[in-house]
């Protein structure tokens, strides 16, 4: 008898420490904890980033279409571009995050000098009308196709930055009240407390990051309108 009552209270020493601690890891039943919110506005920031990320690839490589096919039409002597901005971006994305920067600072800034040099090139031959029309006119049927398509996507690039300009506040005023959602959604259910601050985290560098966006939009916008405005007299 003495035995059989030592063991159940030892059974019981060991097992409600265990369902204790099981009890502790458990959300609360019925907890308010939503993140619906908070995702949607980190989904709107990273979308952000993301657009201005291809709008520079979109542009650069356009530019370069452009500029190689007037190079052809052009004749003689066109500024060289030693290596295009898809292998450039190609062979950083293969590096780890330090290398990955230290190599893109050193090519772009190479990428650049050597795009500007074809860039005031190609504007000095296309703003001549008579060699404009004259070149317009040598185009191959794949050159006019490779125009145009050229132009419809700086076209459509130049419609979805003027709108993101305009939504851009909007989704960074958000931030603010989301974090302090979260921070009662926290109070009532501590438990979750992990889960809130890696949203909030996320929230913070996403904001920190969209808080440039208006200003790349801004300088795209500018370089799209300029590429649009040279094309004007050779796209159909």
């Amino acid at each position: 008898m003495f035995l059989r009552t030592a063991m159940s209270l030892l059974a019981g020493l060991v097992l409600v420490p265990s369902l204790a601690f099981g009890q502790f890891l458990r959300p609360v039943e019925g907890s308010a904890y939503d993140t619906k919110s908070a995702n949607e506005v980190i989904k709107d920031l990273d979308d952000l980033g993301a657009e201005c990320a291809e709008g520079t690839m979109k542009i650069r490589t356009g530019t370069e279409t452009v500029q190689n096919l007037v190079a052809k039409g052009k004749g003689g002597d066109f500024p060289v571009l030693t290596r295009n901005w898809k292998s450039i971006q190609a062979e950083a994305d293969k590096l780890k995050k330090d290398a990955r920067k230290k190599f893109l600072i050193k090519q772009e800034d190479l990428y650049l000098g050597e795009l500007l040099n074809r860039t005031v090139a190609m504007e000095a031959f296309l703003k001549d009308p008579v060699k404009a029309a004259d070149f317009k006119a040598k185009l191959s049927g794949p050159d006019k196709k490779e125009l145009a398509t050229v132009n419809k996507g700086f076209k459509g690039l130049l419609s979805k930055h003027k709108a993101s300009l305009k939504r851009t506040p909007e989704i960074l005023g958000k931030v603010p009240g989301v974090v302090a959602e979260l921070g009662k959604q926290t109070a009532k259910d501590p438990l979750r407390s992990g889960d809130y601050q890696k949203l909030v985290k996320k929230l913070n560098k996403g904001e920190k990051k969209a808080q440039k966006v208006p200003q790349e939009l801004d300088k795209q916008v500018n370089e799209i309108q300029k590429m649009l405005g040279l094309m004007k007299g050779i796209v159909d």
